[in-house]
């Protein structure tokens, strides 16, 4: 036959503490406090839901096929949409350690899905000197921000360009 030993109740701001006669506290939740939780509970999962909406960015496919001519290619290339404006940024990187690539900037070349063309831009990256050392390489960083593009699905053409006091 079990004791069962006497439980004494304590009030305690809407949680009730209980302490029984072996020294452990048990806990017993009012029904006000138990609303204010279910309350703040669902507050919290509207502000959540509020924060987590999925946005869905337009999809930008890089196309490097004319700077491979040059044996450099993109690394890294991310397009940005923010209020009117897209943000390319990324870097070049020459695809041969025994290559020289003099200093240059890169054209891109912003198309539709239809392929109408509808901003061309010319940028550096830096540094541009890609080789510093005999057999080896590092990346050339670019950004560059092009405005009145509004977000859609773009192809973005990526080509290499002599300065333009080496054009001759």
């Amino acid at each position: 036959m079990a004791l069962i030993a006497p439980i004494r109740w304590k009030p305690m701001a809407g949680l009730q503490i209980a302490r029984s006669s072996t020294g452990f506290f048990t806990g017993a939740l009012t029904m006000t406090t138990f609303k204010k939780l279910i309350i703040l509970l669902s507050i919290g999962m509207l502000l959540t839901a509020c924060q987590s909406s999925s946005v869905i960015l337009p999809e930008v496919a890089f196309e490097d096929g004319e700077l491979r001519q040059h044996h450099l290619s993109l690394v890294k290339a991310a397009a940005k949409f923010d209020k009117g404006t897209l943000t390319l940024s990324g870097g070049v990187w020459p695809e041969h350690k025994q290559v020289h690539v003099k200093c240059g900037q890169i054209q891109f070349q912003v198309f539709d899905t239809q392929g109408v063309l509808l901003k061309t831009i010319v940028t550096d990256y830096s540094p541009c000197h890609l080789h510093f050392k005999p057999n080896t390489r590092r990346t050339g960083s670019f950004s560059v921000v092009i405005n009145d593009i509004h977000p859609q699905a773009l192809i973005i053409k990526a080509s290499y360009q002599k300065m333009p006091h080496e054009a001759h």
